[in-house]
């Protein structure tokens, strides 16, 4: 009698781990749909050439190489790795959708209020465009840098003891 009770547990915990696999992955991969589907209206409704338009389009860009670093990840390593990663790449959407949105109120802003030094100095659009991407990479990865940091140091002292 104790050998079927036994089985029938470990049967109910595989099936709770299959449920929770499906719980991690299924949000992921509605995840990819929407965006994709995202990235496909956008590229074929509006000019990415556009400084503003392109930051808007690299907005999608990064979530999508979260979600599909996040799916591929997860059949390769445990829970625990496979949260962490899914955690730093999240922030790192987080942060760089904030950027996203920073960069594009200062580029409305120069295209409406200083418009003619902003051609002076930069008269080739796609120049715009690379000099708005690199910035706001630069400022993702620069504003980032604390909170992994603090991350990291305060995860090495939970291991510790």
């Amino acid at each position: 009698m104790y050998t079927s009770v036994t089985q029938n547990s470990s049967t109910s915990l595989e099936s709770v781990g299959a449920g929770l696999e499906l719980f991690f992955i299924v949000p992921e991969l509605m995840n990819l749909t929407f965006l994709l589907l995202g990235i496909y209206g956008m590229y074929k409704g509006i000019e990415i050439q556009h400084p503003l338009y392109a930051i808007l389009f690299f907005n999608l860009i990064v979530p999508l190489i979260s979600t599909v670093i996040n799916i591929t990840v997860f059949g390769f390593v445990s829970l625990e790795i496979y949260l962490n990663v899914s955690s730093l790449t999240s922030a790192f959407s987080v942060y760089f959708h904030g950027m996203c949105w920073m960069l594009s109120s200062l580029i409305r802003y120069l295209y409406i209020m200083h418009n003619d030094w902003l051609f002076s100095k930069f008269p080739d659009v796609k120049k715009q465009c690379w000099i708005a991407l690199g910035l706001e990479i630069t400022l993702t990865i620069l504003l980032m840098t604390p909170v992994v940091w603090t991350a990291v140091l305060l995860g090495s002292y939970a291991f510790e003891n």
